[in-house]
């Protein structure tokens, strides 16, 4: 029974583990285009120039930020700010998840001096 839990544990762990190394980031960039979805369901932006291989068939530069994201507002306003200052952002996200249409979807954005 000891071994079964341990086996478990230890399952779980490099499942989750194997999970954080998933994530990718992009070439930083200053956001060329910002759009709003058509009733508010996501905010897609594209970072120009990106060689970071996406999986997505909308290419290596379309990014969407999906409303039920917790940070939504947050990752809105930085790459709006970004796109209206010239600033770089470098946006983290989870390659081959996607949103049809409209991009990879995002989980972090950074933004760089």
């Amino acid at each position: 029974m000891k071994t079964l839990i341990k086996s478990l544990v230890l399952a779980a762990t490099m499942a989750f583990s194997a999970q954080s190394f998933a994530w990718q980031a992009t070439d930083s960039a200053v956001p060329s285009y910002l759009e709003n979805g058509w009733v508010g369901e996501v905010f897609t932006f594209r970072v120009p120039g990106n060689t970071v291989p996406t999986g997505c068939a909308t290419g290596n530069e379309a990014f969407a930020v999906q409303s039920s994201h917790p940070a939504f507002k947050t990752m809105i306003n930085l790459a709006l700010a970004a796109y209206v200052a010239k600033r770089k952002i470098q946006v983290v996200f989870d390659p081959g998840q996607c949103i049809p249409y409209s991009g990879t979807i995002v989980t972090s954005v950074r933004m760089f001096d």
